[in-house]
């Protein structure tokens, strides 16, 4: 039996866990709240994260998984050789309300979400499915846009697929106070399909317009002669849009400034029509990758992955090999300011968002120890590093989410005021903030940090409690915690509700009796005070 360690145990096993996480007294002191593991017997790797209207959360992923785990649908191709959407909601303890799988027999990539005000969401991709699964339209081309309406519980409510006769990679979506729907990404393909605007270079910008029933409104391409590849866009709130991306092409056609170095960040400006207000390149003398833009109170934020020192339009020196850099801009077309933020080894922007009370909040993954802006060395290889600012660009603090692992393109929202959530592709096993093994080739990781309570990091909650023999063979199962537990729920793998039972003895282990439970995934919750324990279990035949 799992027994209760005493005050003096707790207390040394409290310190080393302190100092073995190196946490600074400027990181703002955050600490582990919850991590989960989520995923099925192939590979799934976290899009984007967001944080919905009720303070629940939607991750999308690609994901090559048959049902298995976490994941209760099947893969769309029987060969599991193919990625399909998975779109997951999970609320603030990390325990998962639902989750979808959307695609066809063909590779189907989504790389965005957004809410929409009157409920539900749009997931936005890319795809080379035929007509199958979910996907009622033949492609255009080799790769086309895959947009998706959903609602609030995920249910699918129309598809569309757009493209003209070569490649179109959607990247991200906007919606206007009116109700339409703006699509952009990168192209290819000319005047082909669905596409009524030609292209300028290899590479172009490329909008696409819907209602939100999912008509075609009107599309527009922008670019000059190599490649411009957009990546973001956000919305002013009256009428105004910024597409954001990089670019190597010199001046022409809808760009008005030459290219700096190998590659700069380049921003487009447009009215609802898709009219060109102004376009700024902003770039040093090496490579510069505008990946994520965002508005805010009159000003955009676009941020990315600068490898240029100090020079041309970047001010700010490079703190190592790669850097997040972030650009202020005015709606009108001003630049305001331009930051860097890194260690002394390569650092990755992908996410910008705003906390809520008005900070930047910039999230990615970082190689670097602690030195320069960053203030915790990785346990891992990578990991995901979340950095702080003002809207001035001053940085307030940052904080390394702990893994052994290689934790590429992190993801990082706010939870609630002073708390973050973060997620990451992770084929690791446990070690720092991860409690939980790798499920398959490669999971969504979540983690959750909260402030640290009385300045001392307490022992993770998850390794509190334990659950076995799982999987479960002859029907009994034993729940043991280092606290006395006050309940626990056994779910379905549907999210069905089937055993609730208080803990009145105040026991701290307790057996089950399963043997009237069919085969498969359940879920146990265990509550302990203020926190809840979710755990997977598998039920088997005799």
């Amino acid at each position: 039996m799992l027994k209760t360690f005493p005050i003096a145990v707790r207390y040394f096993l409290v310190i080393i866990s302190f100092v073995l996480s190196n946490h600074a007294a400027f990181s703002q002191s955050l600490v582990r709240k919850f991590d989960i593991t989520i995923g099925g017997n192939g590979s799934e790797y976290p899009k984007k994260l967001i944080r919905t209207i009720n303070h629940n959360f939607i991750i999308v992923a690609p994901s090559s998984s048959d049902t298995s785990f976490f994941k209760s649908e099947h893969n769309r191709d029987t060969s599991f050789s193919t990625y399909d959407y998975w779109v997951v909601c999970f609320d603030s303890s990390g325990s998962i309300l639902w989750e979808h799988t959307f695609g066809g027999i063909g590779n189907d990539i989504p790389t965005t979400v957004i809410e929409l005000s009157g409920g539900g969401f749009l997931i936005g991709g890319y795809s080379d499915s035929p007509v199958s699964g979910e996907k009622s339209e033949s492609c255009r081309g080799n790769i086309d846009f895959w947009l998706l309406r959903i609602s609030a519980t995920g249910q699918l409510i129309w598809d569309k697929t757009w493209g003209g006769n070569s490649f179109d990679q959607l990247s991200d979506i906007a919606v206007s106070a009116t109700g339409e729907i703006f699509v952009v990404g990168t192209t290819l393909s000319g005047l082909s399909g669905d596409k009524t605007s030609p292209s300028y270079g290899n590479f172009d910008f490329v909008m696409a317009v819907f209602n939100l029933n999912g008509q075609l409104m009107f599309d527009k391409t922008y670019g000059s002669t190599l490649n411009d590849n957009c990546y973001g866009i956000a919305y002013n709130g009256s009428g105004g849009f910024l597409l954001a991306g990089l670019s190597d092409s010199p001046a022409g056609f809808t760009k008005s400034q030459n290219a700096r170095g190998l590659n700069d960040f380049w921003m487009v400006k447009i009215d609802s029509t898709g009219k060109k207000l102004w376009d700024m390149t902003q770039g040093g003398t090496a490579e510069d990758y505008g990946y994520a833009c965002r508005y805010k109170d009159g000003y955009y934020y676009v941020g990315g992955d600068s490898y240029s020192p100090a020079g041309l339009d970047k001010t700010a020196a490079n703190k190592g090999a790669c850097d997040y850099w972030v650009i202020k801009v005015k709606d009108a077309g001003i630049k305001m300011w331009d930051k860097a933020y890194g260690g002394s080894d390569v650092d990755e922007l992908r996410q910008i968002d705003f906390t809520s009370n008005g900070k930047l909040l910039l999230g990615g993954s970082s190689y670097s120890p602690a030195n320069n802006d960053k203030t915790e060395s990785n346990l891992g290889v990578e990991q995901i590093w979340l950095v702080v600012a003002d809207t001035g660009g001053n940085k307030l603090f940052d904080k390394t989410f702990f893994s052994p692992g290689h934790d590429e393109d992190g993801l990082v929202v706010e939870m609630n005021t002073g708390t973050y959530i973060g997620a990451v592709n992770s084929s690791c096993s446990t070690g720092g903030y991860k409690t939980q093994d790798s499920l398959g080739m490669g999971d969504v990781w979540i983690c959750g940090l909260s402030p640290m309570v009385s300045g001392v990091e307490d022992l993770t909650f998850e390794n509190q409690v334990r659950v076995y023999p799982n999987p479960i063979v002859d029907g009994v199962v034993t729940v043991e915690s280092i606290d006395p537990f006050e309940w626990i729920e056994l779910f379905s793998s549907d999210n069905k509700l089937l055993l609730h039972r208080i803990n009145t003895s105040n026991s701290v282990s307790v057996q089950f009796l399963l043997d009237k439970i069919k085969p498969g995934i359940y879920f146990l919750k265990i509550g302990i005070g203020e926190y809840t324990s979710t755990k997977k279990i598998v039920v088997v035949g005799k």
